[in-house]
């Protein structure tokens, strides 16, 4: 019984190890495309374009390590619909207790004076961007 448990063990060790070192490849390879293009046409100030192709690889590259795993070993990672009456509730339960802590932080601010400032001029191409990268991409 110990043996197996010390071998379980040993076992989530070297898939975490594994995961990190391909979560780190990935990353290096969105890098390496990444610096393939010149983004000046599209983003001047380098706000969102360069870490938006970097994402993409990164998720490209997931998403291939994914499907291939779930076909070879036949595992479901519960990539499906599910029940959308729950998922919906879920997404409305986030999105509100984000929307209170962004205007809580954000009112915090104001009434403080500590505005954020941006090296950059906040023009409709930065901003969409910068919060399409946020929003789409990164998760925050």
């Amino acid at each position: 019984m110990i043996n197996s448990k010390s071998n379980q063990t040993g076992s989530s060790i070297v898939a975490i190890a594994l995961l990190l070192i391909f979560q780190q490849l990935a990353s290096k390879i969105g890098n390496l495309i990444a610096n393939c293009f010149s983004y000046k046409v599209i983003d001047e100030y380098g706000i969102y374009a360069y870490i938006s192709v970097h994402h993409i690889v990164q998720m490209l590259i997931a998403s291939a390590a994914t499907i291939i795993i779930a076909k070879k070993y036949k595992i479901d990672f519960g990539f499906s619909a599910g029940d959308k009456k729950i998922g919906m509730k879920y997404v409305l339960a986030f999105t509100t207790a984000l929307l209170i802590f962004t205007i809580i932080s954000y009112g915090i601010r104001y009434f403080n004076n500590q505005f954020l400032q941006y090296d950059y001029p906040l023009n409709a191409i930065n901003v969409l961007g910068s919060l399409g990268f946020q929003l789409l991409l990164s998760g925050s």
